[in-house]
């Protein structure tokens, strides 16, 4: 153990670097290996999602006009489910629930 040591300190003594500087670079290095890796990982679950469901997007528009997928789908009580979803969208937006209109919904 202690031979691994006094090699790593002979390492450290032969370059023209102190050990914090070392540490520093070290540090550094590991911050973007780690950043790096979590964009492949975030790209490989998105490729995997995209491969067994397929993307869709559920909400688009803006705060005025809400279009959720296409009418396909038929609710028991769909003016209470519109309201509903009115309130959890207006909520989630920070607007008012009268600015909302919902042309559509789809089931997901």
């Amino acid at each position: 153990m202690m031979d691994s040591i006094n090699n790593f300190t002979d390492i450290i003594a032969a370059t023209s670097l102190d050990i914090n500087t070392i540490v520093v670079i070290l540090g550094i290095v590991l911050i973007i290996i780690g950043i790096i890796s979590l964009v492949l990982l975030s790209k490989l679950i998105t490729l995997v999602n995209k491969k067994s469901e397929g993307f869709n997007n559920t909400i688009v528009g803006s705060e005025n006009n809400v279009l959720v997928g296409d009418n396909n789908f038929e609710v028991p009580n769909r003016q209470e489910f519109i309201a509903a979803l009115s309130a959890a969208i207006a909520e989630d937006m920070g607007t008012d629930i009268s600015g909302l209109r919902i042309l559509s919904v789809k089931k997901i």
